[in-house]
């Protein structure tokens, strides 16, 4: 009867919603790193690696490019370094949709047993700037004239407020991978663009009102696990150890 099959395929489409989101929030994955550290973009092409970089956001949000040079005195930066593990706390009291139908299919078998959490291991460095008005100071006119030619271009300029790295074997080779910005853009006041001989457009008039914010990179199921905090830090069994000894 039509109404048979309609409850059926309600009841399949309920199933595989119910999976979709059980798999949603039991799963980690690397950039559930970058929100655990409340981070709001990946740093893909942001050619820059501290906290306290002035950088320029082209018009699409593509392209990242520090200007500037400040040299913002390190007291005024605070990192950490990090040798950790990252797991799903839902992870670990249930299992991953995965390892789920994995026990489904080994149901009654003596032999299965259940396997740890998902679990990503993760070594570098966090990074954080005092302030946005931290770096007032440092800001040279000649600076403040490139902020004034990039706005023109109708690029904003961000204040990176922290960072986070990632190193494989020793500090030369590591590598920012996430950035959280200041809310505010930073703007050039008129006076500011007449002595730099530049015109003071419609976009540098614009500047005054824009933000960062809307440069978030993160995809949806990392940002409902942040907001569910289920994604929790423990120590390196490895580092442990060595503190042990």
């Amino acid at each position: 009867m039509p109404g048979t099959w309609s409850v059926r395929l309600a009841l399949v489409a309920a199933l595989l919603a119910g999976a979709y989101l059980y798999h949603v929030v039991t799963n980690i994955s690397k950039p559930d790193i970058i929100a655990y550290f409340d981070l709001d973009r990946g740093a893909s092409g942001a050619a820059f690696a501290v906290a306290g970089d002035l950088v320029a956001v082209s018009p699409d949000g593509l392209r990242v490019e520090s200007i500037c040079g400040l040299e913002v005195t390190q007291s005024l930066r605070r990192q950490a370094r990090i040798d950790a593990i990252y797991v799903n706390d839902l992870g670990r009291e249930l299992p991953t949709f995965t390892k789920f139908w994995t026990w489904v299919g080994t149901l009654g078998a003596a032999e299965a047993e259940p396997s740890p959490p998902d679990q990503i291991a993760f070594r570098g460095a966090y990074e954080e700037l005092s302030s946005a008005s931290a770096i007032a100071g440092f800001v040279t006119p000649a600076c403040t004239c490139e902020m004034a030619a990039r706005i023109s271009r109708r690029e904003k300029i961000c204040t990176t407020l922290a960072t986070l790295s990632e190193r494989h074997e020793g500090d030369a080779d590591a590598r920012v991978i996430a950035i959280r910005f200041a809310r505010a853009a930073n703007f050039v006041p008129q006076s500011s663009f007449e002595a730099c001989g530049l015109e003071y457009t419609a976009a540098a008039a614009s500047a005054a009102t824009a933000t960062c914010e809307e440069q978030d990179r993160l995809p949806w199921d990392v940002t409902l696990r942040r907001l569910l905090r289920v994604i929790e830090e423990r120590p390196n069994a490895r580092v442990a150890e060595a503190a042990a000894d």
